[in-house]
């Protein structure tokens, strides 16, 4: 898929457009280019003040910024490197009604026929630089795969680069995004 880098009417080039293809239809984010999220496990709990920078301030709703805030992911500028070397930091979209959702580096992808075994999953995958994490139980030739960290393309890259190999039947990145409290009657 086509990306554009044109910043929104009210950016001022803060975001460009990613694009990738979700049950045959094309979904469309805003990637905040000045932001990531690193995740803080031991730093669960209440914050005193927001992380976010405040030239992105205006572009997030505060709610969603302070459940993931809530659940020790801390907002930086991209520039900052303060995640540990093993777990790339998350880059910020808003998708769809501006919700704020966090990039993985994984994907999901599912290919036409069961690989023998999880080695030649992985050679198959290899041109692409990832490899699997697990494979999925749920249909045959289901897998989540991981992209290396060393890479310079991300996992909404990759799934795209993998959808125009014609190597899968599908390749959709995994997004974390803060879901609201239920209610008893959302059964």
């Amino acid at each position: 898929m086509a990306e554009s880098t044109q910043p929104g009417p009210s950016s001022e080039g803060r975001e460009r457009e990613r694009t990738f293809v979700r049950r045959g239809r094309p979904v469309v984010l805003r990637e905040l280019t000045g932001l990531v999220a690193a995740r803080a496990d031991d730093a669960r709990g209440e914050t005193s003040e927001s992380t976010i920078p405040a030239e992105v301030a205006d572009l997030l709703p505060m709610s969603q910024v302070e459940a993931f805030e809530r659940q020790g992911w801390r907002f930086l500028p991209s520039s900052t490197r303060a995640s540990p070397a093993d777990t790339p930091p998350a880059k910020v979209y808003l998708g769809r009604g501006d919700r704020v959702l966090l990039g993985t580096n994984t994907l999901t992808i599912k290919l036409p026929s069961e690989p023998a075994s999880e080695a030649e999953a992985n050679a198959l995958l290899a041109p692409f630089n990832c490899r699997v994490v697990e494979r999925l139980p749920f249909s045959r030739g289901l897998y989540r795969v991981t992209v290396d960290p060393a890479s310079a393309r991300d996992a909404i890259d990759v799934a795209n680069e993998l959808a125009a190999s014609g190597l899968v039947e599908f390749s959709e990145p995994e997004l974390t995004e803060a879901i609201g409290p239920r209610s008893p009657s959302d059964g």
